[in-house]
């Protein structure tokens, strides 16, 4: 007896990053995956009593994005629960902001939330939150979440003294008299946001039901959570229990914490990852901070910070991790199976990550396994073939490769032009042979969790808002095809799971997403405005554009 289709898809124009096939008209699904992809006419064969027939109406259709970079459950649950305003905020806005959540919730004990730019940071104290909020402790995130903001309340749990020593790798800022003005730089800001009580097992579902729902609305059907701890591990896994996880997930174990590399305090999360696996949660993923970020001058970079003193300048002083033991974290994780994303925004921290995946494959040999450098936005020329010859994979993200005011107001303050108007090189990336792929490491430097417009400045490389004029580096705009396929196949293979989706082809998951536009078809410049009418996971939808 001939089995029919669930439902078929007919009369579309679907790309399906298959080479061997790249247009089909319609496919057929059954028991959540692809059965065929073609013609309309053979497509209808597959068509039988109880098969539902969508009709496409010639819309473009492909397969769902692949978010290999973001930060999705503290996002959902800042979204959900704490204090919020825009990243474009002036200090006085944020302290007007938290007054408003006090007072909106009386019953909460803790205020936290964020996110402000690092262009206010001499505008921030710890007597302007107090003024506002003195009985509650306050802490407030930069919008790259690497730096903290927070009231006298907060330094006072956090047992921060004026004999309190700075952290290895962070700062906390003091006055001319030596106390805390409650501006905390990297290391400082996680250790103080370490006494910020955990959420509830029952508001992280709420988390997760919220992420996916605004995740698929964007067109996202897979993720990696780039630093993960043990209460988001139980969460997802929790989910996908429930059946109310609708993203495939990689989770990413933060190994070594900005402040920290502790194997016998850190060694059981790893020993436990393999039970927080499911049918949608992946473990095999772990995640390293080499270093902060340019703006807040604590990347690690080749050259001085501008008003530096070349004569004193240490490439790696605000290395994170030791270079050797970095070397050997390496060695160790890649003949254990494991793929390792380093945090590595500066040129020197990108090339120390570099140097560790060369040492991992002379120890080991081509593992085949695709280590990644997060924001490699600062990479020297040297180091640029280097990506293909050792297999490494370029994370592009956040959305900053782009002319923006941001650079233009806080960046130019740090480094040289030239290194502004370098950064962010993917097309020499591309014409390298490097393996890239992107995500929004939302909630950090991005207002929403929607990939469209990175992909539009990918290829256009200029400000979409209009504010900045001009281009961002020479030659360095991507081709459609090449930001679809980091977008779906690239991704689906650093997620490890190309065999079962990442493009439309037979026997692969009918994970698939219509869109308002044929991408093709448009000035990119409209990319931006995209909007996505309906996503498919498995074969069902989960999520459906309204009309109006």
């Amino acid at each position: 007896m001939k089995t029919f289709a669930d439902c078929v898809y007919l009369n579309g124009k679907i790309y399906t990053v298959n080479k061997a096939q790249p247009w089909a008209e319609a496919v057929a699904i059954h028991d959540g995956k692809f059965v065929y992809v073609g013609s309309n006419e053979e497509t209808q064969k597959f068509a039988g009593p109880n098969t539902q027939v969508i009709d496409l109406n010639g819309r473009f259709a492909m397969p769902g994005l692949h978010d290999m970079h973001i930060h999705g459950v503290l996002g959902a649950l800042s979204a959900l629960f704490e204090c919020q305003f825009p990243m474009t905020a002036t200090a006085e806005e944020a302290v007007e902001a938290v007054a408003t959540f006090g007072a909106e919730h009386p019953n909460e004990k803790w205020i936290v939330g964020g996110a402000w730019l690092m262009g206010i940071i001499n505008d921030l104290n710890k007597d302007k939150l107090d003024a506002v909020c003195a009985d509650r402790p306050v802490f407030l995130w930069d919008a790259a979440h690497h730096n903290g903001w927070c009231n006298s309340r907060m330094l006072e749990l956090a047992g921060i003294t004026p004999s309190t020593p700075n952290p290895a790798g962070g700062e906390i800022v003091r006055d001319s008299s030596g106390n805390a003005t409650g501006v905390l730089l990297e290391t400082a800001a996680s250790q103080v946001a370490a006494f910020i009580p955990d959420r509830t097992p029952e508001e992280y579902q709420q988390g997760i039901t919220w992420l996916g729902k605004t995740l698929n609305s964007y067109g996202v059907t897979s993720i990696k959570e780039a630093a993960v701890n043990r209460s988001m591990a139980q969460a997802y896994k929790t989910a996908d229990q429930n059946g109310t996880l609708n993203l495939r997930t990689g989770l990413h174990f933060l190994w070594i914490t900005p402040f920290v590399y502790d194997a016998a305090d850190l060694e059981p999360l790893l020993n436990e990852r393999q039970s927080f696996a499911g049918e949608r949660v992946k473990v095999d993923f772990l995640k390293l901070f080499l270093d902060g970020v340019p703006v807040a001058r604590t990347a690690c970079m080749l050259d001085p910070y501008l008003d530096d003193d070349a004569d004193k300048h240490d490439p790696y002083a605000q290395l994170l991790v030791d270079r050797e033991v970095l070397k050997e974290v390496l060695t160790r994780f890649d003949n254990e199976g494991l793929i390792v994303k380093m945090h590595a925004t500066g040129d020197a921290s990108l090339r120390a990550a570099l140097d560790a995946i060369e040492a991992a494959r002379v120890a080991n040999g081509d593992s085949g396994l695709g280590h990644e450098i997060a924001h490699p936005q600062n990479v020297h020329p040297a180091d640029l073939p280097r990506f293909a010859e050792l297999g490494a994979v370029a994370d592009l993200c956040p959305k900053l490769w782009h002319p923006s005011l941001n650079k233009e107001q806080s960046l130019i303050k740090a480094v040289p032009r030239e290194k502004i108007d370098s950064s962010w090189p993917m097309g020499s990336y591309h014409r390298s042979g490097a393996t890239m792929i992107a995500g929004t490491d939302w909630p950090a430097m991005a207002p929403t969790p929607s990939n469209w417009v990175a992909m539009q400045t990918m290829i256009t490389r200029e400000d979409p808002t209009g504010q900045v004029p001009g281009k961002l580096g020479q030659n360095q705009e991507l081709g459609l095809e090449t930001v679809l396929e980091i977008y779906t196949i690239n991704g689906a293979k650093a997620a490890r799971h190309e065999a079962i989706c990442g493009s439309i082809e037979v026997g692969k998951y009918a994970d698939m997403i219509v869109l308002d536009r044929n991408l093709f078809e448009i000035p990119a410049d409209q990319i931006g405005q995209t909007q996505v009418l309906q996503t498919i996971l498995e074969g069902e939808p989960v999520f459906q554009k309204t009309a109006g």
